[in-house]
């Protein structure tokens, strides 16, 4: 019977471990993709009253004594709910920059970032209001979902760029997602 082999070891001088990460596609990937490029808006803005911040900060208090008498006083969980919605403020009045997006052979272009085709699994079309967006559902566990906004008169020409190197995949909007649309953030 003959023996398995079994990888070279790496303290031989002839290996070396390559992760990949820094390889580009190459232009011939046999992705045959007209590039899309396009400017919008980083994320919808949804401008913020003074009845919007009143509400967070009645919000917080309210949560603040709740976890405080559940806690048994424990200042340090009252501190963390207060910074965190301190830091849910800053984020919710910040305004969103526009940006160049772009889709071609080597993947998808946002700003001065480019994300491989292979960092994603799949693509999903979805409806947050008057703006069309497209979700890229990434491979790794922490990464964030990448949503990319456009005008209407360009979404068959995304989708094709798209479907040509990911497979659409139909998700919804989850808990979290409706959450924040109904908060307006």
């Amino acid at each position: 019977m003959p023996e398995p082999e079994y990888p070279q070891n790496p303290n031989d001088s002839n290996w070396q471990y390559t992760s990949g990460a820094n390889e580009e596609v190459p232009s011939d990937s046999g992705y045959d993709i007209e590039p899309v490029t396009w400017r919008a808006h980083e994320f919808i803005h949804h401008p913020k009253s003074a009845q919007w911040y009143m509400g967070l900060a009645v919000g917080t208090i309210l949560l603040a004594l709740g976890v405080y008498f559940m806690s048994d006083s424990d200042f340090v969980s009252v501190g963390v709910v207060l910074i965190t919605a301190i830091v849910f403020g800053i984020f919710a009045s910040r305004k969103p920059r526009e940006m160049d997006y772009r889709i071609d052979q080597n993947g998808v272009s946002i700003g001065d970032k480019l994300f491989t085709f292979a960092s994603f699994k799949s693509f999903s079309q979805v409806d947050e209001g008057e703006y069309p967006a497209i979700w890229l559902m990434p491979l790794k566990r922490f990464m964030p979902i990448i949503s990319l906004y456009f005008d209407p008169a360009q979404e068959q020409q995304i989708i094709e760029a798209l479907s040509a190197s990911l497979p659409f995949e139909d998700l919804r909007p989850g808990l979290i997602d409706n959450l924040m649309h109904r908060l307006k953030f």
